[in-house]
């Protein structure tokens, strides 16, 4: 899942890219918008630029002392990640 999150930008990148295939845009799409999905519904309460900064956070293993989050307390940061990371396993099916 960690690495699904990492590898986001690059997927951007393909599908901005009219020249790739149509069947690896469609894969690309649909795992993306299922993380975005996953994100802005696992954390209504933060902004679409936290909610970024959270899936970065969690593709670099970053935690709560180095996260741009700063304004969350490490106890609710924890919880909001652990929550994300969650919900984007199970809507990829990662999860049995």
């Amino acid at each position: 899942m960690i690495a699904y999150c990492e590898d986001y930008e690059r997927r951007q990148r393909v599908l901005s890219n009219p020249k790739a295939l149509p069947e690896a845009r469609e894969y690309y799409a649909y795992i993306n918008t299922t993380i975005d999905a996953a994100l802005t519904h696992s954390l209504p309460s933060l902004e679409p630029t936290e909610r970024v900064a959270m899936r970065e956070d969690i593709a670099c293993r970053r935690g709560a002392t180095y996260s741009p989050l700063y304004q969350l307390s490490p106890a609710t940061y924890k919880r909001y990640k652990r929550r994300a990371k969650y919900v984007i396993a199970r809507d990829l099916g990662l999860l049995p």
